[in-house]
């Protein structure tokens, strides 16, 4: 709702910033806008994430261990400025992101292998950084709404994880077909698992497999599974909603 009468023609991808006060809630870019009377107005937006999810990405392959940074950077392509946790400056990846997804997509493959969260909130950055495993904050009741609930799920007896090592030759027999810009390569599968130590006999199996992003290799596929494992092994979700960085009851 705009105070003047101003008429004001909002263009696709425009960016928007909305605040609380003087806190930056986020930046979001304008998938379409109409105009509803002679100052009221209706803007449909999107984060810098969303916006990433309409552009095709064309794949990369990489043989040798690869700075992070400089898959993110072929991924975002300049798009939008993005912030690296220094935790994840200087790690390394190989492997393959195949194309015909999306630019959302192929930084998710990038996230998953490397163990990162990502992130728009609260600032006009990519944020990539790496969750904490430690430490804890007190929510007082007086910001707290009532009607929150905790959900426990299902025992996970197994995490597993598969591998690969991709070579710059023809498959051999058994080996998997990799085609990248005209270009076959052979890739050989490795099975990595997490096992939970609280399992015993009467515990029904109930394992978890993840499959098909070619960033997760030999190197780090133990890594993810016990990380993944570590993520299950919490059953108990609470969800109720909360004040929190300032926000007034109802915002």
């Amino acid at each position: 709702h705009s105070k003047s009468d101003a008429e004001y023609i909002f263009q696709r991808k425009q960016p928007v910033e909305a605040y609380n006060n003087n806190d930056l809630i986020g930046v979001y870019y304008i998938e379409k806008g109409e105009r509803t009377s002679s100052r009221n107005y209706t803007v449909n937006c999107q984060d810098a994430i969303g916006v990433l999810d309409l552009d095709e990405y064309g794949g990369g392959i990489w043989l040798e261990d690869t700075p992070i940074e400089t898959l993110i950077a072929d991924v975002v392509n300049g798009m939008f400025e993005v912030y690296i946790d220094p935790a994840l400056q200087g790690k390394t990846l190989r492997g393959y992101i195949p194309p015909d997804i999306t630019r959302r997509e192929a930084l998710r493959h990038i996230a998953f292998a490397s163990g990162a969260c990502v992130d728009t909130t609260g600032t006009n950055v990519i944020k990539i950084f790496a969750p904490k495993t430690e430490g804890s904050a007190e929510i007082h009741a007086t910001e707290t709404y009532q009607g929150g609930k905790v959900t426990t799920s299902d025992t996970v007896t197994r995490v597993s994880v598969v591998g690969y090592e991709i070579y710059e030759r023809e498959p051999y027999d058994g080996d998997e077909s990799i085609e990248f810009n005209g270009v076959t390569y052979g890739a050989t599968t490795h099975l990595m698992s997490a096992y939970n130590p609280n399992v015993s006999v009467s515990t029904l199996p109930n394992v978890i497999k993840f499959d098909g992003c070619y960033l997760i290799h030999e190197g780090n596929a133990q890594e993810r599974a016990d990380a993944l494992l570590a993520y299950y092994m919490r059953r108990n979700t609470y969800s109720a909603k909360h004040i929190v960085r300032g926000q007034n009851m109802g915002d």
